[in-house]
């Protein structure tokens, strides 16, 4: 096999739209027994091979059950070796189903149809070996196949593969791919293209297998069904060709009998559920599975009497005059297939907002709760994400423990996955199905319940607002830039300002609430900044943004006036010194050497990890954007000159963060970047190039490694021999090695502080008059990233105040670690755990908080981290109790007294617990 080949094509794939992928182990099967007739009609087309129709389309309105279907169709085609390849496409994030037709960001793995043709020849290639050497073949052949229409890579990576294969693999013409999802690839044009693929797949007289499609009844497949495809496909209506009435019976029936042996043990079978309850239930799903489950997991809560809830869902199910809330306004047409569901739904939360706020409006209390879950949906899909849901809770100005009560009447409806009782991040709290998302932002099926888009981002510039108001200059600079252990939510508060004031709705209130900022917090703000901080604060602010919102806005009005003031400030800045303290740089040298340090190897400090809710990797590569600009765009201005010192103690996420802000640059752009490190001697350099890594479930770069393709034995005669262009020199060996790049590379100098001291001096000194020969001549290009230890030698030279185009990173001061320690500490002991829970109980929330904020005391923080992980899981997990119990430096103290401990099993398991991670698929569209 073609590892390289192999590990592209599985780099270009999603792996969370395969049907066994960590992302759909809980999606729904069918019911045992239920289907029947459907699944029967499936197999018969499979299986029959006098018709000529090859393509198998499934159609049915939302919650009729689709997904269920096709998911239970892959697991039983799969041990026969019957199935080919699969790909189920989550709720499109860029069409115009999303919350008031606004773009979303979301962390799904498995979204769109970009790589649905990639996914499928990986799986083709992983399950059928005859074939794999083929499609490897052609990914080698053509490595630019990745960027070409979905048409040309069927042709190139599935067609040709397998008639050259002449393969054997597949059983007749009874093998097919299953795709399901259609109407969520996007635009009516990306649907059609689908369509178009696999029609002519399917014509094709030299495939051995057939296609399984499945959509709702969107235009574009209705378009096809009434068109060619007609001839070639075999269409299968849910909703019309099968009454699933009695399907439905057997499963509220069935599910009812477990609730009641579960919940009801000493209640006689014959008394309950009655059957004129389970008929009822039936009568009201109107063919749809989803009413029925949705009622069902609504009588299914171990907090209450499922006779009770079945009662309400009873009454709610009865014709509305003969309800209690007889009068309440009716929010649906009247002959709206959803109406039984909607007002499921719509009863659901009024009742839960009439016990969360006991006494006040329903209805609007009811509307705040569908707002809060707006909320959550976006801020979990903003990047970076708050992943605590205490902290999410203090931006909020909610009380800690608050939002799960007041979602705790909604479980039917939203899904909140505890850990051992504990629940710790807000993409834990989900919804069970899409069509409750679809009834919230709906207003002709939720009415005045509907939360928009606008509602949504206007509630979250608001509260930001507010907790900038309060916050001082001290405030807004630990936020920031340092520590943000004493306020991480003002933290989120900075980064998600403008991205939500851009769709803010300017009120009277809210203008008068913004204007009511003081300008003269962000002058005392900027007096208080070194270089790169002005540019953290400029990148975290998104003037480009502020810009823009001015542009819509009446350039007369107070709110236009306010933010081009504010604008001005920030981006008017006078100069800012590149290191205001480099005595600071020398205490910290001093401080490091005087420091024991056990030698650490896991996946940390091996940098296969990279922190997924912070944002410097991001803003640094904000810094190099330009190389790639420079790359794919020749005609504009350059920035010739960045040179970057990134210092910190040992494990503080030097090389870390250098590997986090590569993968925001584009992949086309690695073959540029030259990782450059002195050898074990001090006396030489080794250069290597670079390779990213995805992560294998939501193909997400999540780090990189490197190649060495050449090295300097000697570096003193390399500094002698090339006086003032020594990275002239570093640039003729890389392109010596890869003479088809045309560019100037982006130089990554590591653990500068390994180089010999004289050697340091020297090599400084000469990066120096580059830079100087650059910037006068105004001709080459230099961009080197320096990470090291606290060294004199660079001391030295930040103590000069170098001019523009050189920037400062000190992490051990300049580093929001609160948030990445408590987080990280979440993933290692809560998520990624491997011990049993009668073993170590997992920690509560609170508790990982507070170990979180005395370690972020420390300048060691992540090395302690490091240390109380891997002592409690392999040596002592009694540790974590008796560590509750210290302040500070009795804590320090006992962590600098016992070993870094590892095992070599436990390195690949938590490595393989981190990867399997499976980002949370929000279905709020």
């Amino acid at each position: 096999m073609d590892s390289r080949a192999f590990d592209m094509l599985k780099q270009q794939s999603l792996l969370g739209a395969v049907f066994n992928s960590a992302e759909r182990t809980h999606v729904p099967r069918c019911h045992p027994n239920t289907r029947v007739a459907v699944f029967e009609d499936i197999m018969h087309w499979l299986h029959d091979n006098s018709h000529q129709r090859p393509l198998l389309i499934i159609t049915g309105t939302t919650g009729t059950g689709k997904t269920t279907v096709m998911q239970t169709l892959a697991e039983r085609l799969y041990p026969h070796g019957q199935l080919v390849a699969t790909y189920f496409v989550t709720p499109t994030l860029n069409d115009n189903s999303t919350v008031d037709h606004k773009q979303r960001t979301a962390k799904s793995g498995s979204s769109g149809c970009s790589k649905l043709v990639t996914t499928l020849a990986f799986q083709i290639a992983s399950w059928y070996p005859t074939i794999r050497p083929f499609i490897l073949g052609a990914v080698e052949g053509n490595p630019a196949i990745f960027s070409a229409s979905l048409a040309s890579q069927l042709e190139e990576l599935i067609r040709r593969p397998v008639v050259a294969s002449r393969t054997a693999a597949f059983q007749g013409s009874n093998c097919c791919i299953v795709v399901d999802g259609l109407d969520e690839c996007g635009s009516d044009e990306n649907q059609a293209e689908v369509i178009r693929l696999f029609h002519n797949l399917g014509s094709d007289p030299e495939m051995p297998f057939r296609v399984v499609l499945s959509s709702r009844p969107e235009f574009p497949i209705r378009l096809a069904l009434g068109g060619a495809v007609s001839s070639l496909a075999y269409h299968l209506e849910l909703d019309r060709s099968y009454n699933a009435e009695e399907d439905i019976e057997r499963y509220v029936r069935e599910e009812l009998c477990r609730i009641r042996a579960d919940l009801l043990p000493h209640v006689s079978a014959s008394s309950w559920p009655s059957p004129i309850d389970v008929s009822t239930i039936r009568v009201n799903s109107s063919g749809q599975f989803i009413f029925a489950a949705t009622a069902l997991k609504y009588v299914d809560n171990r907090y209450y009497d499922p006779r009770t809830r079945l009662k309400e869902v009873i009454e709610w199910c009865s014709p509305e005059e003969e309800r209690p809330d007889a009068d309440s306004p009716r929010n649906y047409h009247e002959n709206s297939p959803f109406r039984p569901l909607d007002e499921l739904y719509t009863n659901i939360v009024l009742t839960a907002a009439a016990k969360a706020f006991p006494g006040q409006d329903t209805r609007s209390r009811a509307h705040d709760l569908l707002l809060l879950l707006g909320q959550l949906y976006l801020l979990y899909g903003f990047e970076p994400t708050i992943s605590s849901l205490r902290t999410t809770e203090d931006f909020l100005f909610l009380e800690h423990g608050r939002i799960l009560r007041l979602l705790g009447d909604l479980r039917s409806v939203v899904m909140v996955q505890d850990y051992g009782g504990h629940v710790y991040t807000i993409e834990d709290i989900n919804l069970h199905h899409q069509s409750f998302g679809d009834f919230i932002c709906d207003p002709r099926r939720s009415g005045d319940l509907h939360v928009t888009y606008t509602a949504i981002a206007t509630s979250i510039s608001t509260i930001c607002t507010r907790h900038l108001i309060s916050a001082t200059p001290k405030d807004l600079h630990q936020a920031l830039i340092l520590n943000n252990a004493d306020n991480p939510a003002l933290t989120f508060a900075l980064m998600y300002w403008t991205p939500f004031l851009q769709d803010t709705d300017f009120s009277p209130e809210v203008v008068t609430l913004i204007c009511s900022m003081k300008l003269r917090v962000w002058e005392n703000l900027i007096d208080q900044l070194d270089a790169w901080e002005l540019f953290t604060l400029q990148s975290v602010v998104c003037v480009d943004k502020l810009r823009y919102i001015l542009e819509q806005l009446d350039p007369n009005s107070a709110i236009a006036n306010f933010l081009s003031n504010l604008t001005d400030i920030i981006m008017k800045a006078r100069r800012r010194p590149v290191c205001k303290d480099p005595d600071l740089i020398r205490r910290q040298a001093e401080w490091v050497e005087s420091e024991s340090w056990d030698e650490i190897d896991d996946e940390y400090s091996r940098t296969n990890l990279a922190p997924s809710i912070e944002n410097q990797g991001q803003i640094l590569s904000s810094r190099w954007i330009k190389l790639e600009r420079d790359l794919l765009e020749t005609d504009i201005d350059i920035e010739r000159v960045q040179i970057g010192f990134i210092l910190g103690s040992p494990y503080s996420g030097k090389t870390s963060l250098l590997k986090f802000a590569l993968t925001h640059l584009r992949t086309d752009v690695d073959p540029y970047v030259i990782v450059v490190r002195p050898s074990f001697d001090g006396r030489g350099l080794t250069l290597s190039n670079l390779q990213q890594v995805v992560h294998p479930t939501t193909q997400e770069p999540c780090g990189s490694r490197v190649k060495e393709f050449a090295r300097v034995v000697d570096l003193e005669e390399a500094l002698s021999s090339h006086r003032g262009a020594v990275i002239e020199f570093l640039t003729q060996l890389w392109k010596a090695a890869f003479p088809s790049l045309r560019y100037g590379p982006l130089i990554l100098l590591e653990d500068f502080h390994l180089m010999s001291p004289t050697y340091q001096t020297s090599f400084l000194d000469q990066l120096m008059l580059e830079l100087g020969r650059i910037q006068e001549s105004g001709r080459g290009m230099l961009r080197v990233v320096v990470a090291s230890r606290p060294v004199a030698s660079i001391a030295d030279l930040l103590e000069q105040q170098p001019g523009p185009g050189v920037y400062y990173i000190n992490l051990d001061v300049s580093y929001r670690a609160f948030s990445l320690i408590e987080d990280w500490l979440w993933l290692r002991l809560v998520q990624g755990n491997p011990l049993p829970e009668a073993v170590f109980p997992r920690p509560g929330a609170e508790e990982i908080y507070k170990v979180a904020q005395l370690l972020t005391r420390s300048r060691k923080m992540w090395y302690y981290s490091t240390k109380i992980v891997h002592f409690v899981i392999l040596r002592d997990p009694s540790l974590w109790k008796q560590l509750l119990t210290m302040e500070a430096p009795s804590l320090f103290d006992t962590l600098e007294t016992i070993p870094f401990v590892m095992t070599e099993e436990y390195s690949d398991f938590i490595s393989r617990a981190y990867l399997a991670r499976p980002g949370m698929v929000r279905q709020l569209r």
